[in-house]
């Protein structure tokens, strides 16, 4: 997945925040987030950050967070 961004994991030891990486965006269920999360782990990935913007119901999306993604990426 990084690698279809333009992006490379040592594009992000830096620590800055570049226009590349705000670029990168999942979307989908939950298992769709979790596999494009594991992707973008074995990637190379060591930091992931949740929304905003979360869809139309944002409370709805913290709970599949919560109950289905974040235990799956372990």
């Amino acid at each position: 997945m990084l690698a279809r961004s333009g992006l490379r994991p040592s594009d992000f030891g830096g620590g800055d925040v570049t226009p590349a990486m705000l670029g990168l965006g999942v979307a989908g269920g939950g298992e769709e987030v979790t596999a494009a999360c594991a992707e973008l782990i074995r990637d190379g990935a060591r930091h992931i950050s949740f929304g905003p913007p979360l869809g139309p119901d944002p409370e709805a999306a913290l709970k599949v967070l919560a109950a289905k993604v974040l235990p799956a990426l372990g």
